[in-house]
């Protein structure tokens, strides 16, 4: 019986595992989607109050509203067409039942009516996740660049 209950136990826990890595991916293609759908009350819903964000090139954010104010200026700039973000290969780490690590890489294509080529880059994110009330959600990102491409519009996507 007792064979039984530990077995059963484990098998609890490594659904609760797989569940909160499916949860913390949802949570990310959440945030992809927000961006390409320039929904900012949305992609602010994927952070932390108190979340700390490192985009490189000297852009630092901490807490929804400084999150707030960089995206609603990104997103609903005028001559933005669109921002298409391309995520793969998670590597997802749980700490705790209510912190995780993770690992992405990218791609993300942006359009600009006031640039007449597309600019491409590739990046990997490294970010820490907390579990709140309402979900998964990111309370760390940091940017890692990798590489970035200019692309004549007439070709791209």
């Amino acid at each position: 019986m007792a064979d039984t209950e530990e077995r059963l136990e484990a098998l609890q826990q490594e659904v609760a595992e797989l569940r909160a890595v499916h949860d913390i991916q949802q949570m990310r293609f959440t945030y992809w989607f927000a961006l390409v759908d320039k929904n900012v009350p949305r992609l602010l819903d994927c952070f932390t109050e108190d979340v700390h964000i490192d985009y490189g090139f000297g852009i630092e954010l901490t807490g929804t509203e400084a999150a707030r104010q960089f995206f609603e200026a990104l997103l609903q700039a005028d001559d933005l067409i669109s921002q298409i973000p391309r995520g793969a290969n998670p590597q997802l780490t749980l700490v705790s039942e209510t912190e995780a690590s993770g690992r992405w890489l990218a791609e993300v294509t942006a359009l600009r009516h006031s640039q007449e080529d597309g600019r491409r880059f590739s990046l990997q994110y490294f970010e820490k996740y907390r579990k709140t009330a309402a979900g998964w959600k990111i309370c760390e990102l940091r940017n890692d660049y990798l590489g970035f491409e200019s692309f004549t519009r007439r070709d791209g996507p």
